[in-house]
């Protein structure tokens, strides 16, 4: 851990690449600030204590939720970018394996974001979301629905934008 940033990946420890084209760390257009009142929604979340965690690309959105649910939430954004950030209270930061760093079934919401959300990530998502709890995938790749199914998550619902499945 250094300023805050956690670097649980296993060792040996490559340096981060970072991919140019895709900026994660990139401010929330317009139109994405004002969506971002229904996150909380999609998510299941109102108020109260537990983690809601967001992978990728889907950590632009860190700061709009926890603007939407101040207090005691606690967000877990997990993007090599992040390391950059500053610290901010109910915000963690971090990088990892392939895999998610949490219990099965202990996580209150997953965000992912974008047509590019690795199989490992749903498959992972599927894992540690709490029961009554959901994952949020924002323009979903294709097959995304299938997979969460096949991982066990069973309330679904889906548009071109968003897919949403609950445990």
């Amino acid at each position: 851990i250094h300023r805050g940033f956690g670097d649980l990946r296993p060792a040996p420890r490559a340096p981060f690449v970072t991919d140019d084209d895709a900026d994660v760390t990139a401010a929330l257009d317009e139109a994405e600030r004002a969506e971002a009142v229904l996150l909380p929604a999609l998510l299941g979340l109102s108020s109260g204590p537990g983690h809601t965690v967001l992978v990728g690309r889907a950590v632009r959105w860190v700061h709009a939720l926890r603007a939407e649910l101040p207090g005691d939430a606690e967000f877990v954004a997990i993007d090599p970018e992040t390391r950059h950030w500053p610290e901010s209270e109910g915000v963690s930061r971090m990088a990892c394996g392939e895999g998610l760093p949490f219990f099965d079934r202990s996580i209150r919401g997953v965000l992912l974001d974008g047509p590019e959300v690795a199989r490992t990530h749903l498959v992972e998502a599927a894992r540690i979301v709490a029961p009554r709890h959901r994952v949020v995938v924002l323009k979903p790749p294709s097959g995304a629905a299938e997979v969460l199914q096949q991982a066990g998550l069973r309330d679904l619902r889906e548009t071109e934008r968003v897919l949403a499945a609950g445990r």
